[in-house]
């Protein structure tokens, strides 16, 4: 099978799309507007188109055309339904898959009338749907329910993302606990409202835990949120780690007692860091969106409280400081669960089947 992706060649996400799908033996070509940053596997064929964006979403359809005439694939994979959508659409090509992400769906067609008829647009045009939970194709389906359409969640290497011991702590530092997030810092993400449940455990178990919170990740409130720790002084037990390589994110997970997560909006519609870190084996708190309740059991594989409550953060992540037990139980369920329902082989076999799925629909039309 030949498949050519289209999308931002700088997401994380297209790069383990991208390489797990080469690794099953299928022919990729990559094609972005943005400039590629990232290392690629040497068997992805990239190319680059001339315009970036936004002005390329609009103006380099007639590229993208001779491209894909070229390439000749199977069938085209669209991660993004917005921008690139756009570009697809404009394209005609078929098949298309038409992934869908978040914000696409969620924030994108809330901005104006005309916002919403290029997004209906874009999924009408597509041969199918792939969405990454239930929960966003719901809100997808609102929009333009379209009568061929897939879950294809973000899967996690399970032999990357996997429980390590502790580091053993430092003499003096027995009751050390760690809380940490890996999150865009945005208003979006709820990082204040983790920093406000972490005062609030810090001031109540502050002289008996050696309480940290390591925050992972770079945005554009992080100037906001270090003041807001310095206003609360807790500067010397919160640190923020910035952005690092993706490949670094399973031994500082393994450096956390407690992973959280407070996302305030539903356009959280998945949460690969909330998987990757119950894949490590660590229990997770996290916020009421839909994403999140569609990849944590409550009580089981993780605790869930209601989003924009730093006090039932703080609650719920105190059952786990003073319980390690507690804190062993969630972990274990989490690691079995992700193993179960989210490796990453279940997750390009899912892909691969929307594939064959959409192949076979598009022969079908074609002989009609």
């Amino acid at each position: 099978m030949k498949v050519a992706i289209l999308g931002n060649a700088n997401s994380v996400h297209i790069k383990k799309w991208a390489e797990g799908l080469v690794n099953e033996k299928i022919e990729i070509h990559l094609i972005s507007l943005h400039k590629v940053k990232l290392e690629y596997s040497q068997e992805i064929n990239f190319h680059q188109l001339k315009f970036g964006v936004p002005f390329g979403y609009l103006v380099s359809y007639k590229e993208l055309k001779s491209i894909l005439k070229t390439i000749s694939p199977d069938i085209l994979n669209v991660h993004y339904a917005s921008g690139y959508g756009t570009l697809s659409n404009l394209v005609g090509f078929t098949p298309t898959i038409l992934s869908i992400w978040g914000s696409d769906v969620f924030d994108f067609p809330e901005k104006t009338f005309l916002h919403k008829k290029i997004l209906k647009n874009n999924l009408k045009s597509a041969s199918a749907i792939a969405s990454t939970s239930h929960c966003m194709l719901k809100v997808s389906d609102q929009i333009y329910k379209h009568p061929n359409s897939y879950v294809t969640p973000f899967g996690v290497d399970i032999n990357h993302f996997k429980p390590k011991p502790k580091p053993k702590p430092k003499v003096g530092n027995r009751n050390k606990f760690t809380i940490g997030t890996v999150k865009y810092l945005s208003e979006k993400y709820g990082i204040d409202i983790l920093i406000n449940a972490f005062s609030i455990l810090y001031h109540k178990y502050g002289s008996t835990f050696d309480l940290e919170l390591i925050i992972v990740g770079e945005g554009p409130q992080k100037d906001e949120l270090i003041i807001l720790v310095e206003k609360l002084k807790l500067s010397k037990y919160v640190k923020f780690l910035g952005a690092l390589p993706h490949a670094k994110i399973p031994e500082i997970i393994n450096t956390m007692d407690v992973f959280s997560a407070l996302s305030r909006y539903d356009s959280e519609s998945f949460g690969v860091a909330v998987v990757e870190a119950c894949a490590c084996g660590k229990p997770v708190v996290v916020s009421d969106v839909s994403g999140f309740c569609e990849v944590v059991i409550n009580n089981s594989t993780g605790l869930i409280v209601p989003r924009e409550d730093a006090s039932s953060a703080a609650k719920a992540i105190e059952r786990l400081l003073i319980s390690e037990s507690l804190r062993i139980e969630i972990g274990e369920l989490a690691r079995k669960y992700v193993v179960k329902t989210y490796s990453w082989d279940i997750s390009i076999r899912t892909m691969i089947n929307s594939y064959d799925r959409v192949l076979k629909s598009n022969q079908y039309e074609q002989k009609k």
